[in-house]
């Protein structure tokens, strides 16, 4: 028996894989069956192997699907790929830390820190609106890590200090 109503709804699009703007959510597998998740819910993605890891306020959820396929069916501007191990939520972004010469991490929502791949650094600056600003085009090391790069604290005793 065929149920047409039924038909768009589940039918196999003939012309390949969703893309960009009509993805909208993930059917991720549960014990208790299959859970859909928002792109909107995501804070960030990670890899592992050909799985990736949904990483939500509320938990993780692991998902069968390599990073470049997905990366196919996401919309770049809700999805951000950062590193060849990464997308994040570019809403999800509170601070930019910057590492190194070239290196920088994206700082989210709940403080979990997500690095930024040499060769995205760019692209990350464009999408959030940093290159081409002067000086703020190139980011500043936070100062913690300033110092830590730059000092070593040995305490030492100045002429004229009490110790």
């Amino acid at each position: 028996m065929s149920f047409p109503f039924l038909k768009p709804a589940f039918a196999a699009d003939p012309h390949g894989p969703v893309r960009g703007e009509d993805l909208d959510g993930l059917w991720v597998a549960t014990r208790q069956g299959q859970v859909r998740v928002a792109i909107a819910e995501i804070d960030w993605i990670e890899a592992a192997k050909d799985y990736v890891l949904l990483h939500t306020p509320g938990r993780r959820h692991i998902h069968r699907i390599t990073m470049n396929t997905l990366e196919q069916s996401l919309n770049a501007r809700r999805m951000l790929r950062v590193h060849r191990s990464a997308f994040v939520n570019p809403d999800r972004v509170e601070a930019i830390n910057r590492l190194s010469k070239g290196t920088m991490s994206l700082v989210l929502r709940g403080g979990v820190a997500v690095p930024v791949g040499p060769t995205y650094v760019k692209a990350v600056q464009e999408r959030l609106g940093l290159a081409g600003r002067g000086s703020n085009a190139r980011l500043e090391p936070t100062i913690s890590a300033r110092l830590a790069a730059t000092f070593r604290f040995i305490p030492i005793a100045s002429p004229g200090w009490s110790v």
